[in-house]
């Protein structure tokens, strides 16, 4: 495994697109809170946030996860699952690091 960062990350070796995520996620076994759905909901509570910052959102920007169609909730649940596994990988190459 490739050592992983915030500021760098570089994909384990034979995964070099943006699917390595959902590929990796079959392996790893997601915590029961941290659900697809728990963690699709996060990301559209927080694409929400900032929408309702932005000067003239458009009303689609505003639309609660639970209105949002299947094809949206299922982009949001990627997205969640790709922020846990950077954020997985990035601790336990931390904790590699410390020992």
């Amino acid at each position: 495994m490739a050592r992983v960062g915030f500021d760098h990350w570089q994909c384990p070796d034979g995964f070099a697109d943006c699917n390595a995520a959902r590929v990796i996620a079959a392996a790893v076994a997601i915590p029961d809170v941290l659900d697809r759905e728990f963690l699709g909901q996060a990301v559209r509570e927080q694409w929400v946030r900032w929408a309702t910052s932005q000067p003239s959102p458009k009303p689609s920007w505003l639309v609660p996860y639970h209105e949002l169609s299947e094809a949206d909730k299922e982009a949001d649940r990627q997205i969640g699952e790709h922020i846990y596994l950077l954020t997985k990988l990035y601790l336990e190459a931390s904790a590699d690091d410390s020992r």
